[in-house]
């Protein structure tokens, strides 16, 4: 449960050690929403001021297909993330939540005219997953 005394939050861009070059971005944009829809903290552009302090490391993205076609093409994909996120407070430097092995998954179907369409599809759905459980365990303090 968050400190009923803060007032803002700083969200840093999620530090991107994959191949997949945006997911940094959709991943910290996700957060970002999911706390202003859920919380009435104030966003701060910058740590300047910050009461708390959410940061994170993507460590993994992996698309591998699950199913094949009767011509033996990949039809079905799954697309997976693996990252941590850890939540301290500025004021004390304490650590309210940390999770180092947070993993979320989704699957798409492969339209060869379409299949980054759709893997783009996936990824937003999971950034939303990911970002819906990230805020309620900090918000269940779970």
């Amino acid at each position: 449960m968050l400190p009923k005394d803060v007032k803002n939050i700083y969200i840093s861009n999620l530090d991107n050690k994959t191949i997949r070059y945006d997911l940094g971005q959709i991943l910290t944009n996700s957060l970002k929403k999911e706390f202003i829809q859920r919380t009435k903290l104030k966003l701060l552009e910058d740590n300047q001021g910050a009461e708390l302090f959410l940061e994170g490391t993507i460590t993994s993205f992996l698309i591998k297909p699950v199913s094949y076609s009767a011509d033996g093409m990949a039809n079905v994909y799954n697309v997976t993330i693996t990252l941590n996120v850890r939540l301290s407070d500025l004021r004390n430097s304490d650590i309210i939540y940390e999770n180092n092995k947070l993993t979320y998954s989704d699957n798409f179907n492969n339209d060869t005219e379409e299949s980054y369409t759709m893997e783009n599809i996936a990824l937003d759905k999971i950034s939303k997953e990911a970002a819906e459980s990230i805020v309620s365990a900090i918000l269940e303090n779970y």
